[in-house]
């Protein structure tokens, strides 16, 4: 249960940085439409959690992975929210 606990904490500190974020770029999103850009800007943040959400997810659940990588695994999709998780991804094909 503490692995839900912080993935519960981290899904809540993302969705609180989008916000913010999306808060700021608000002037960049008069040139489109309210709807449509409220819209894109939405999918964009769900894809990019489920993204994160899976990865962390394999991550955690992975045998193949000792500790010292795993926790790397962790850090680099944590500092790289959309970047980490693709390269993880990619690798884990690789490594198959």
């Amino acid at each position: 249960m503490p692995v839900v606990g912080c993935l519960h904490i981290l899904f809540k500190f993302f969705l609180n940085c989008t916000t913010v974020s999306l808060l700021l770029t608000n002037i960049n999103m008069e040139l489109l439409t309210p709807g449509t850009g409220l819209i894109i800007w939405q999918l964009l943040v769900f894809l990019a959690v489920l993204l994160f959400l899976v990865a962390w997810i394999i991550i955690l659940v992975s045998k193949k992975l000792d500790p010292r990588e795993r926790l790397s695994w962790m850090l680099g999709t944590l500092f790289l929210p959309i970047v980490g998780p693709v390269i993880f991804f990619f690798q884990l094909a690789r490594a198959r």
